[in-house]
């Protein structure tokens, strides 16, 4: 209860006020969001700037999409050294490795809110291992999504056709 009086949680993304649909999400999730927390923001379309800031100040990212392809947003969490909460299912089974980068967890509300509050947790208790799985985040896009990783592997694929032919 003390450390979720001291949480901020805040949702960042794309937001088009011309889709009825957005304009009501946003309106379902403002209500909701004042009846749990007082301290429970959206911010839309933020800048590349105020995003890097936002991941670089962050303990943890929470990734919710199911079934996307790929997803970029772990890639750029875990880049910067920030574990990501996501769901188990598409892009985050190949990017996020479940206890190490990060979790990967069912679809339902339920489930990530109980990632969430261990975060919080994990935040006043045992800071350090959040910091270390950061670290781990980091040094795994570095090893398998970094602009060098993806170079080498487009080198040996190249050297293969022409070895190939």
């Amino acid at each position: 209860p003390e450390q979720a009086a001291q949480v901020r949680l805040i949702f960042a993304g794309g937001y088009d006020d011309r889709l009825a649909e957005n304009v009501a999400c946003l309106s379902a999730l403002h209500a909701a969001a004042n009846q749990i927390h007082p301290r429970i923001e959206f911010w839309k379309n933020v800048d590349d700037q105020t995003r890097l800031q936002l991941l670089q100040k962050c303990a943890a990212v929470v990734y919710t999409p199911s079934n996307e392809h790929f997803g970029i947003v772990p890639i750029e969490a875990m880049a910067v050294g920030r574990p990501v909460i996501a769901v188990n299912n598409g892009g985050p089974c190949e990017s996020v490795l479940h206890g190490k980068t990060g979790w990967l967890c069912d679809s339902s509300p339920q489930a990530f809110a109980r990632a969430f509050a261990n975060v919080v947790d994990m935040c006043s208790k045992d800071r350090r291992s959040l910091e270390q799985m950061g670290t781990v985040a980091r040094a795994h896009v570095e090893d398998y999504f970094s602009l060098r990783r993806f170079a080498l592997q487009f080198d040996q694929h190249l050297r293969a056709i022409v070895r190939y032919h």
